[in-house]
Order: C-alpha cells, then sequence, then structure tokens
C-alpha cells in the first residue's frame, strides 16, 4: 500500500493563474520504454492526485496535473494530451463540461478520457460515454487498474 501525503494548496488567488504542475518524467522500468505519451491528470482531491500521478509517471507517461475544469481546459490548450484521467466532480466547471469542450474541438478531440469519479450509477456512465470518454472508472479505484487502462489506451487493446 502506498501512503500518500497530503500537500498544501499551493494555488494562487489570482484567477488569472492556473496551478497545472507540470509535466513529471520518472525514472523508467528497464522494460519501459521512455516517455510514451503524455498524460494529464484532473482531480481535485491533492492525495488522489498524487497517488495517481506517481503510479502513471513510474510507468514512463510524463504527467500533468490539474484541481479544476478551468486549470484543465488551460493545460489542454498548451498542449493537447494523450489521456486525460478525470474527475467529474470538479470545483468550478464539472468533468463532463470538460470531457463535451474537449470532444468537441479539433484540436483536441483526438485525447483519449479516462472518467473517474465516485458517481456510478448508470445514467452517469451513459452521459459520460456518450460525451466522448473513451473508459469509465468508478471510485474506489486501483491504481493498477487505472495504469492497465492507460497503457490499453495508448498501445491498443492486445498490448499493455
Amino acid at each position: 500500500m502506498i501512503t500518500v501525503k497530503a500537500h498544501a494548496d499551493s494555488r494562487s488567488k489570482d484567477p488569472d493563474h492556473h496551478a497545472v504542475k507540470p509535466f513529471m518524467k520518472a525514472k523508467h522500468k528497464t522494460e519501459s520504454p521512455p516517455s510514451r505519451a503524455n498524460i494529464l491528470v484532473v482531480e481535485d482531491e491533492a492525495d488522489l492526485q498524487d497517488l495517481l500521478r506517481y503510479n502513471i509517471a513510474r510507468e514512463g507517461f510524463n504527467v500533468r496535473c490539474a484541481t479544476t475544469g478551468e486549470e484543465a481546459m488551460h493545460a489542454i490548450r498548451q498542449e493537447t494530451p494523450d489521456i486525460i484521467v478525470l474527475d467529474l466532480m470538479l470545483p468550478g466547471m464539472d468533468g463532463l463540461e470538460v470531457c463535451r469542450l474537449v470532444k468537441t474541438d479539433k484540436k483536441t478531440e483526438s485525447a483519449s478520457v479516462i472518467i473517474l469519479t465516485a458517481k456510478g450509477e448508470e445514467a452517469d456512465i451513459v452521459v459520460g460515454l456518450e460525451l466522448g470518454a473513451d473508459d469509465y472508472v468508478t471510485k474506489p479505484f486501483s491504481t493498477r487498474d487505472i495504469v492497465k487502462r492507460v497503457k490499453r489506451l495508448i498501445d491498443g487493446p492486445g498490448d499493455g
């Protein structure tokens, strides 16, 4: 079990400041190819964000993080990630709106979206998938499962 220390919220009170953490390059395992893809983790719970960031980066992916929908859209417009791991219940713009904006914009529609949320009702899942999400995972979740899903989207269904 990995224990993650919660960190203080370092976001600025300046509304024009976007607290998007830069890509984190992990030390790669010898069997993992170097930095195969860019992943954006959008999660407002700091400990979950850190846990996801650590485990995805450990597999050789570059990882950036955002804590709000607005920060996510700012990061996506700066550099479209290959995959977005997206919480639905975010402060401000929610994850469904982020997914809709990403999937309806020609510049960003190629980004894969994995929705990661506590909302597990069938109607929530259908809405997320109809908006263009490539996968839907309910909390609580296994970090190994999330990493496998990221790899599957990057490598294809027969790999990872």
